[in-house]
């Protein structure tokens, strides 16, 4: 009886090593691909045959992924890569079927959501639509910044996108009296905000 207990001992700790080694061996192999997606991405950065088969590879290593930093960090890159593309409809549905979880901060799903409808807009060329998108997701970054108690990653990356946006509207004099503003409000971080200073003959 004793003897048949420790063969089925062995047995459990042999399949626990066995499982725990197709894991590692799977996060391996996922992040190697994830290597080769970026190798033929950036190789053939303009010719849309290697952004698709890097787009089909990506999509592999976000399968193979499971919920880890790997996975959010190969499903920013497909982003990337479908806007290169220039597969904006795609990338709504993309975006849209993901949970908030699948991004590294909150408020990324939605900014990337409303970015690529704006980026849709401009292919169409239905500017009617497009100045009031943009507007949008300014109101919805700042009210973010608002209600949230962000560390210094997150804020930098909020400020950072949501200047990325006025950019596209408003003009280099507003953009100042922003960078002004905030630069009063933090003054602990002048520096950074400093960053986002425009030329006022660049934008008009």
């Amino acid at each position: 009886m004793r003897s048949i207990k420790i063969i089925a001992a062995v047995h459990c700790l042999f399949v626990l090593h066995s499982c725990n080694g197709q894991l590692n061996n799977s996060v391996d192999d996922c992040s190697d691909k994830f290597k080769n997606v970026k190798d033929i991405a950036s190789l053939g950065s303009t010719r849309q045959s290697a952004l698709d088969s890097a787009l089909s590879l990506c999509n592999e290593v976000i399968s193979c992924s499971g919920e880890t930093e790997l996975q959010k960090t190969a499903i920013d890159f497909k982003i990337r890569l479908i806007i290169n593309l220039r597969k904006f409809s795609e990338g709504v549905r993309f975006i849209d079927s993901l949970p908030n979880k699948s991004f590294v901060y909150e408020y990324k799903k939605d900014f990337l959501l409303k970015s690529l409808i704006a980026l849709n807009f401009i292919s169409n060329n239905d500017t009617a639509k497009l100045i009031p998108t943009y507007k949008q997701i300014v109101s919805d970054l700042e009210n973010y910044v608002q209600k949230k108690s962000l560390d210094d990653k997150e804020f930098k990356e909020v400020y950072s996108d949501l200047f990325s946006v006025k950019q596209k509207f408003l003009s280099a004099k507003q953009i100042n009296e922003d960078v002004k503003l905030l630069k009063r409000k933090f003054p602990q971080k002048q520096t950074f905000f400093e960053f986002f200073v425009v030329d006022e003959d660049s934008l008009e």
